[in-house]
């Protein structure tokens, strides 16, 4: 019996090519029919009813379609997580024997020592894991000072590189569908057909001997090797070496120490990231050796790491060892070539020690291989103003300045570089720069300060150097430089006090003892002066300017000591004019007229425009009987200073002292002439000198050929 389809009730599916229509049978076994919509009999009801569906062929076969496609999708994914797990590098940390009364009084049980075991080896990672690139602290530039532990180097390492720590209890365990065996398990099937030693386990036991605590950690590879202390110990008594046992109250000390030689043995450049960043640490906290220590570990751990040989190099470039330390960074620019920061370290060096061109060669590559650092743009500047380069030099700072716009350092050395080259309203807006940059840099106030000087700005000039003080009480440097100022403004007894503390400051300075001498000297106070001379050479054997003072000082009482003095002061200065000049002065009083005409010509060679030298070394020439040459250095006198009437004095006598027996009478009409005129411009401009008493001698050489005055 079946239900009849009531009629006039069909639909067509909207969409299809060909509708079918369902029936079912007796036995529910669906038959195909005419065209219609599937609809169930209103009369019929309860488990008896029969009814025919009409099913959709497209929804069938997109039905089949998903359900193969997600039948391929698992395959692929099995295959993928099966050759992840087949390749990734893994270790795992099974579970650490404990014995079993130490297990249950300190509830230290063996899963409890594999994760305490794993959590000491990811904290190591985790200091040295960063997702991004480290920045290399700059280098500390030669002029101006500032933090000499800077430069060293950590290394990181980019999450997910390295092969991870797993404890055994923690691993998923992924059954493939249908065969009922493990991935893992079929994963490390595979490894072993291949021969791919991808994995490794950890495994190990503590035991208790003599009251200490001792730990043994093996890898499955290698016949179970022991990775775990390093060496066994040959008293069989003894399973371990002494230095090898633990606390039994602290075994997360002992965990700590294997999480350390784990990563050293297992994974050796982590390893050796550890220990270089461990020895940065170090180095911060001033524990130079334990941060040698550390850097040397790493080296030996990990051959072909570069930075632990570089921050090596730069401890013991601290402690002055410096042959040692070149070498370390050479090793470092041989291990990886492309590293920059060795370079300007060996440049840094090289310009200490005085060799400029090898410095210079240093930061040149620098610079090539990272157009970007201003460090040693800033450094090479410097080298380049120190040979005498300054163009180059200023090109380099400026250069530097454009990478690092906001770096004192560089505006610094920049101000310095214009100061050299006379462009003192430049400098002065480098110094201010630093100064907006940096508030608190004593040394550009100092510096500004100097600038100012140069400018007569004597009043601004002593704010900027109250400013540096301000700043940094203890600056030697600034309260010399202020003494300068207030001397200048004939402060004597401020600025004596500035040179005092001064020499408190910096006892081993030879400059302030030089500048307090001097003051002392122009109070009349001359043994005292003396003595502060005699101090500075004391200190500063090489300092010229403490000789020539000194000289100046023992000229009345020691002239035969003073000369030495002078003589001394040429030595060490041969540029000096003031040496020279003092020197010639010193022997033409001794007597010496010849060396002190020789002295004189230095002087003026070295400065043409030197008023004094001219009118002295005329004065020496007239008394050797040479009036020629003496009125030659009397009129250049005159050109340099026309109201000397000192100059024109000497030069009336020389003019005279050329008239003899055999002169023509109009050449002697002529000298005397001019010699009358000079006498009366020398009496004009100093009155009160009685000069024209000269004038009558004068006039008597004319006889009945003219007067002088003239009448």
């Amino acid at each position: 019996m079946r239900n009849d389809i009531h009629p006039g009730v069909s639909a067509t599916l909207s969409g299809a090519e060909a509708d079918i229509v369902a029936t079912t049978t007796e036995d529910g076994a669906p038959t195909a029919g005419a065209k219609g919509r599937a609809q169930a009999d209103p009369t019929s009801g309860g488990a008896g009813g029969q009814f025919r569906v009409l099913v959709n062929p497209t929804c069938q076969d997109l039905l089949s379609f998903v359900l193969s496609l997600g039948a391929l999708i698992s395959i692929i994914a099995i295959l993928v997580l099966l050759g992840w797990d087949t390749l990734r590098p893994t270790i795992t940390i099974e579970s650490i024997s404990m014995p079993k009364n130490f297990a249950d009084e300190k509830g230290f049980g063996p899963d409890v020592a594999s994760r305490r075991l794993q959590d000491a080896i990811n904290m190591i990672l985790a200091r040295i894991t960063r997702v991004d690139p480290p920045i290399a602290a700059p280098q500390t530039p030669p002029t101006l000072p500032s933090s000499l532990n800077a430069g060293d180097v950590p290394v990181f390492r980019s999450p997910g590189e390295q092969p991870s720590f797993k404890q055994q209890s923690d691993l998923p365990s992924i059954v493939i569908p249908g065969v009922g065996v493990s991935l893992d398990s079929f994963a490390m099937t595979i490894q072993s057909f291949l021969g791919l030693e991808r994995r490794l386990t950890i495994s190990g036991e503590f035991t208790i001997f003599d009251q200490h605590l001792w730990l043994v950690l093996r890898s499955n590879r290698s016949n179970r090797r022991r990775i775990f202390p390093k060496e066994a110990s040959s008293d069989p008594n003894h399973p371990e070496p002494k230095e090898a046992g633990g606390d039994p109250d602290h075994p997360e000390a002992l965990l700590d120490r294997a999480a350390t030689e784990l990563l050293d043995k297992l994974l050796p450049p982590l390893g050796a990231m550890a220990h270089n960043n461990a020895g940065c640490d170090r180095h911060r906290e001033g524990k130079s050796d334990e941060a040698i220590s550390e850097y040397r570990i790493a080296i030996q751990v990990d051959r072909n790491g570069a930075t632990p040989h570089y921050n090596l190099a730069n401890i013991l470039s601290e402690q002055g060892k410096r042959e040692e330390a070149i070498s370390e960074y050479r090793t470092a620019i041989q291990l990886d070539p492309k590293f920059a920061i060795p370079h300007v370290r060996l440049g840094n060096i090289f310009s200490d020690q005085g060799n400029r061109e090898e410095a210079i060669n240093e930061y040149r590559i620098a610079t090539r291989l990272d157009p970007n650092d201003a460090i040693a743009r800033n450094n090479l500047g410097n080298v380049l103003r120190d040979q005498h380069s300054p163009d180059e030099a200023i090109n380099d700072y400026r250069a530097a300045i454009q990478l690092d716009p906001n770096d004192p350092t560089a505006h610094y050395n920049l101000a310095i570089a214009l100061i050299n080259q006379g462009k003192t309203e430049d400098a002065i807006s480098e110094y201010r720069t630093v100064t907006r940059l940096d508030s608190k840099n004593a040394y550009a106030h100092l510096g500004l300060g100097n600038a100012l000087i140069n400018q007569g700005r004597t009043e601004d000039a002593i704010v900027e150097y109250h400013t540096a003080i301000q700043l940094d009480p203890k600056s030697a440097a600034a309260h010399l430089y202020l003494g300068y100022a207030l001397s200048s403004q004939s402060k004597s007894e401020d600025a004596i006090s500035e040179y005092r503390t001064a020499i408190q400051l910096d006892p081993k300075s030879a400059d302030p003892h030089v500048s307090l001498g001097d003051s002392l000297s122009a109070q009349g106070k001359r043994d005292e002066a003396i003595n502060e001379y005699r101090t500075a050479i004391r200190l500063d054997p090489n300092d010229a300017t403490a000789h020539n003072n000194l000289g100046t000082a023992l000229q009345d009482q020691a002239p035969n000591e003073a000369i030495s003095a002078f003589r001394t002061a040429v030595q060490l200065d041969p540029g000096s004019v003031n040496a020279h000049y003092n020197l010639a002065f010193a022997l033409s009083e001794n007597g010496k007229p010849e060396e002190a005409i020789s002295e004189y010509r230095t002087a003026i060679q070295l400065d043409p425009k030197n008023e004094a030298a001219h009118l002295n070394l005329g004065k020496i020439l007239s008394e050797q009987g040479k009036p020629n040459e003496a009125t030659s250095e009397y009129r250049i006198d005159i050109q340099l200073d026309p109201k000397n009437e000192a100059a024109h004095l000497g030069l009336s006598h020389a003019l005279a002292d050329q008239v003899g027996p055999s002169t023509p009478q109009e050449q002697v009409v002529h000298l005397l002439t001019e010699a009358c005129e000079q006498i009366l411009l020398a009496s004009r401009l100093d009155p009160g000198a009685g000069y024209l008493s000269f004038a009558r001698q004068i006039d008597a050489k004319f006889g009945d050929r003219g007067h002088c005055p003239p009448q």
